[in-house]
């Protein structure tokens, strides 16, 4: 009986081969497109990629990424203060993956060995959003910063900080209110209109009698009013 010949394995396309194998098994970074968005700050993702996977009965097949779930979102924020920016479904996103599990800090904020041994795993993603492709691209000033929003913007602070010199929002029907000190110009244009006015009441006297007073008018030390109309941007310069 003849005996087959053996060929040896190529250890460069067998390593080759291992490689590819493990890295196609490590996610890293990817392109998401959120599908939800839940209430204590998590979402649920769809991958924008599909996968060429071993079929039994084609050989390979393309199918899609499984949609992550519970998957936290960066928000913008220091000490008690942040950004709330109204994300919402269909908004692109970028995900990062853990090295290992989120799990133990994530729901305890706790310090410990990672509760699964699994590394870089679609379970342990962190969404970024905010990328938007091409097609999408924003109009950005590339000067000033800005803060656009499409369904208006609210500012929310304590009304007596003292670090910061915007202490609120001007609103539609906000009470405001000038004094001399605040505004110099409009204050001298207020006081030459009294003058002005005082002087055309002013009657001539008839002969034999004093001079009439005329008109008096004393000058406002201040003058408040209502906001009567607001606009879509707010500017500091």
């Amino acid at each position: 009986m003849a005996s087959k010949s053996i060929i040896p394995p190529d250890m460069t396309e067998l390593l080759k081969n291992t490689q590819y194998s493990t890295s196609s098994n490590i996610n890293c970074i990817q392109i998401g497109k959120l599908e939800k968005v839940g209430d204590n700050q998590t979402c649920e993702i769809a991958l924008q990629l599909q996968r060429t996977v071993p079929d039994a009965s084609e050989g390979t097949k393309v199918v899609d990424m499984p949609i992550l779930v519970d998957c936290p979102y960066f928000v913008l924020s220091g000490g008690k203060s942040y950004i709330n920016m109204p994300i919402k479904k269909g908004d692109y996103c970028i995900v990062l993956f853990n090295d290992t599990n989120i799990d133990l800090w994530w729901k305890n904020e706790q310090v410990g060995t990672p509760l699964t041994q699994r590394i870089h795993d679609l379970s342990d993603g962190i969404a970024l959003v905010g990328i938007s492709p091409e097609t999408q691209a924003r109009t950005l000033d590339g000067e000033k910063v800005q803060i656009i929003g499409d369904g208006g913007v609210r500012v929310l602070g304590k009304s007596d900080a003292q670090d910061s010199d915007i202490k609120g929002a001007a609103r539609l029907d906000d009470e405001i209110k000038s004094e001399s000190m605040d505004d110099t110009s409009f204050w001298k244009w207020v006081n030459d209109v009294t003058t002005n006015l005082i002087s055309m009441g002013n009657v001539p006297a008839a002969p034999g009698k004093p001079p009439s007073p005329g008109l008096v008018i004393t000058p406002p030390s201040s003058l408040t009013g209502k906001i009567t109309s607001a606009s879509d941007t707010v500017e500091i310069t």
